[in-house]
């Protein structure tokens, strides 16, 4: 990490003229610069040069100077550039105006099911591309997902990236802890199966709740390695109410904790994604409620409550065109318990949902 004040707006750094600053973490910043000789705007990750190997700094940008495929970021250059009396390693990739995935939550924590799922299978065909050249990604996550200008998913960032010649399970460099497969965790070694371990989390945590596994992880780690080996990171109530049981199916197969009884290939899960059909989706708005939403209509449901303690569910239906609103009596139920409550809800929402 940099020391605060060494990095600030309008600094030239070589070639380079810093914007603002859009990413951080412990690998250093991220900035929105200009390059002056292209005239055009990149994203520079900005490092100090440590005592450790500098190949081993350089890792990222080799890897992503290889690739070349419209579903991952291409790094362009990088070097070591001297400034008050330090050397920082600048490596200069795609600048991508949409940033990670993440912006595009609702306020529920979370990214309408369309959306998310046309994401993934952006990312996964630039997974495919990695594998393909025997490298394994072993950082994939909601962060590392960035949105393209036509709303595609592009994967990045591949600082704890491996690279394996004969696509055999390797030793990794680093770990992304609350996305580590049960098998690293056991025997410290990823392959392409521990990426669609990854690819799975993230699809999950995309359409639930971005924040659910990485709250569990920071609450119990110990807990949380022992419901790794288990199969048990993500439990039925984790799921948002209107996830299709198709997508529950590969999510879970993709997270599965035994590698064996998981997708074979980036490939599979994306051709499995492919043929989900959706009709419509549902987020969560700022005062809490579900909307949901298709080409026709936005959906909407109250629930109350009666003297006995049962409860009444009303759905209802604004059509687009006109702005009329309507009770949606076709599923409205009254005396209900709360299980009952439960399955009429998800019921409904599912029901917007599937084509």
């Amino acid at each position: 990490m940099l020391a605060p004040n060494i990095l600030t707006p309008g600094l030239q750094l070589y070639k380079f003229t810093l914007i603002e600053k859009i990413g951080s973490g412990n690998f250093g910043n991220v900035w929105k610069a200009k390059d002056n000789v292209l005239d055009c705007e990149i994203a520079l990750k900005i490092l100090i040069n440590t005592n450790e190997n500098i190949i081993n700094q350089l890792h990222e940008a080799r890897v992503g100077n290889r690739l070349d495929h419209k579903n991952l970021i291409k790094i362009h250059y990088a070097d070591i550039i001297e400034h008050e009396n330090l050397k920082l390693i600048c490596i200069a990739m795609n600048y991508i105006p949409g940033g990670a995935c993440t912006t595009l939550k609702c306020p529920g924590n979370f990214i309408a099911i369309d959306t998310a799922i046309n994401l993934i299978k952006n990312a996964t065909m630039g997974l495919e591309h990695l594998h393909h050249l025997n490298f394994f990604h072993n950082d994939i996550k909601p962060g590392n997902i960035m949105v393209g200008a036509n709303g595609e998913g592009i994967l990045s960032d591949y600082g704890i990236c491996s690279y394996s010649p004969n696509n055999v399970p390797v030793c990794p460099s680093s770990n992304y802890l609350p996305h580590c497969a049960p098998e690293i965790l056991s025997q410290n070694t990823i392959s392409v199966k521990t990426d669609i371990y990854q690819l799975g989390l993230t699809l999950f945590r995309m359409t639930n709740n971005l924040g659910l596994i990485t709250n569990k992880f920071s609450q119990n780690q110990t807990k949380f390695r022992e419901d790794s080996q288990k199969g048990k990171i993500i439990t039925d109530d984790d799921y948002q109410p209107f996830i299709p049981p198709v997508l529950k199916r590969i999510i879970k197969r993709a997270v599965h904790h035994d590698p064996n009884q998981r997708y074979g290939s980036a490939l599979d899960v994306r051709r499995d994604l492919e043929k989900i059909r959706l009709n419509g989706s549902w987020i969560i708005d700022a005062s809490g409620n579900y909307i949901g939403n298709d080409d026709k209509f936005n959906y909407s449901f109250q629930i109350s409550k009666d003297t006995h303690g049962l409860y009444a569910f009303n759905p209802q239906k604004i059509s687009k065109r006109t702005g009329h609103r309507q009770n949606h009596q076709k599923f409205a139920q009254k005396g209900l318990t709360q299980k009952e409550l439960k399955k009429a809800t998800s019921e409904y929402m599912l029901s917007i949902v599937d084509a």
